[in-house]
């Protein structure tokens, strides 16, 4: 098992030396002094955020971590260069490691970071002409199925197996959190149908471009990736971390949108 792991970190590395290489060649970084303190600002930013992180007990035990640590890294993808979100994903990790050591870095984990750095960024230079109003459909379908896996989840499951310990739903935890689900994606779904009344032509584009941005990496690493790194680690089932997670994603998806685009308005007023 720990040659496993260990060629595991080998490939990881790997894919981080090409993707870097990818990312330095298409927008690489420059002697900017202004960038360079716009970068720091948004490692310190997120590991603030990440410090800031709340535990809440879900099925007996403390399973659903609410943060908004992706935020400030995605901010930082979006407004700047390949090259810096690319260093900022990095450091971020590095820095992380030294405030709260946790033995040897998992570069899947390092890998993750570097992905929500990136990637707004290659989906601002090559997806930002599609239509609006066909992404806002696209989105709004997409957060519904997201909800309805939720519900489904919850209603279809009675009791979890984690790390040997069995936890059992109750009928009216059930109901608590269907109903939760359900207004979470309502008010949800009214909050964007307001918006898209009453925005101009510009913030639609902008609201629908972060939109995409944070499905696509909510869905990448909080669906896949995650999963897929406490599976190899920890011999957390893949399945039932992505059940938690699909979960999750019916509280940090709102949050995620509705912060980061009042955030991204505000920064692109000030013309930081």
């Amino acid at each position: 098992m720990k040659q496993y792991k260990k060629m595991i970190q080998i490939v990881l590395l790997g894919i981080l030396g090409l993707y870097g290489y990818l990312c330095f060649k298409k927008e690489p970084i420059y002697k900017d002094t202004r960038l360079l303190m716009i970068s720091a600002m948004f490692v310190v930013i997120t590991l603030i955020a990440k410090r800031l992180a709340i535990m809440v007990p879900l099925f007996g035990m403390e399973s659903l971590r609410i943060s908004i640590e992706l935020i400030p890294i995605m901010l930082s993808g979006y407004l700047l260069p390949l090259g810096y979100g690319y260093m900022i994903g990095i450091v971020t990790d590095l820095i992380g490691l030294i405030i709260v050591p946790t033995g040897f870095p998992f570069f899947g984990f390092t890998l993750s970071l570097v992905l929500a750095a990136t990637l707004p960024r290659w989906i601002h230079l090559y997806f930002k002409n599609i239509n609006g109003k066909v992404l806002y459909r696209i989105m709004s379908l997409i957060i519904i199925l997201l909800s309805l896996g939720g519900l489904l989840f919850v209603s279809q499951t009675d009791s979890l197996n984690i790390s040997k310990v069995q936890y059992s739903f109750s009928s009216a935890f059930k109901i608590a959190m269907i109903v939760f689900i359900g207004i979470m994606c309502a008010v949800f779904e009214y909050l964007l149908y307001r918006q898209n009344k009453t925005m101009n032509e510009k913030d639609h584009q902008l609201l629908y471009d972060w939109m995409m941005i944070v499905i696509t990496i909510e869905s990448l690493i909080t669906f896949i990736l995650t999963p897929l790194w406490l599976d190899i680690m920890y011999s957390i089932p893949f399945m039932v971390s992505l059940s938690i997670r699909l979960f999750k994603a019916c509280f940090i998806l709102p949050i995620d949108i509705i912060v980061g685009y009042a955030l991204l308005k505000v920064i692109k007023s000030l013309k930081i």
